[in-house]
């Protein structure tokens, strides 16, 4: 099949990603030699490269020395694995970072009150009763640690690898901002506030009051990043100033 002259890289990209999920190309095949791909496509190599390229980051395909570009077995963590990479080129907010937390963690929380194990429950409160140690020492930097320790076990607890993978993607390109919200007074001591009602009631399968903990802890926390990251800019720019 060729394609039309005025086709982009898009096209090549669409109609080489439709030949591997249809199963034209199967995990393990190695696609024929770029000259003669470009050539069946009507194409130049550049434009294929670039194709190619796109499947490549998605993990879809993979060129190894001495055998070529061969087809990955595809799994949904091909495509969120790839998140980061996608937002970090977007011109995307915190705000909508923190939307996305939101709705994530809010479905997470659903069915990890209704699936938590024991064991799950009492990692849980074992990681609780390592940020109140933080919380007592004023120690910002390690109740940062267990904050992400916490929301990464509450994904383990809700039973779907893919929601987990999501929520860590999000987490990676946020946390470095999150961190810094714990800079803001108080905001260690709100956090293990809530951290502490949403174990209680997963504990309970109380699905409304976790829920509840979670939308006002993700709302405060979201509020806190904004202040800091709002001071940080004034502060950046007074010093550019001389000021």
């Amino acid at each position: 099949m060729t394609i039309q002259k005025s086709s982009t890289a898009d096209k090549v990209f669409e109609e080489l990603h439709g030949w591997i999920v249809s199963g034209r190309f199967k995990p393990g095949d190695v696609l024929p030699s770029q000259d003669a791909l470009a050539k069946q496509l009507g194409v130049s190599r550049n434009t294929l490269r670039e194709a190619i390229f796109r499947l490549s980051a998605l993990g879809l395909l993979q060129a190894k020395q001495g055998v070529g570009t061969q087809v990955q077995p595809s799994s949904p963590s091909n495509y969120i694995g790839s998140l980061s990479d996608h937002f970090l080129l977007d011109s995307v907010t915190i705000g909508e970072f923190m939307e996305a937390r939101l709705f994530a963690e809010r479905t997470i929380l659903k069915l990890a009150v209704e699936r938590a194990t024991k064991e799950q429950i009492t990692s849980l409160e074992q990681i609780i009763e390592q940020q109140k140690t933080d919380l007592e020492c004023d120690d910002g930097l390690n109740f940062n640690k267990h904050d992400l320790d916490f929301h990464m076990k509450l994904g383990e607890a809700c039973g779907n690898s893919v929601l987990l993978k999501f929520l860590q993607t999000i987490w990676d390109l946020l946390h470095q901002f999150m961190s810094k919200s714990f800079l803001v007074p108080g905001q260690i001591q709100m956090a293990f506030d809530r951290h502490s009602a949403i174990v209680v009631a997963i504990k309970k399968r109380d699905l409304n009051a976790a829920l509840f903990e979670l939308e006002s802890h993700i709302q405060e926390a979201s509020k806190l990043t904004n202040e800091y990251l709002s001071l940080d800019l004034v502060q950046g720019r007074a010093k550019q100033k001389g000021l």
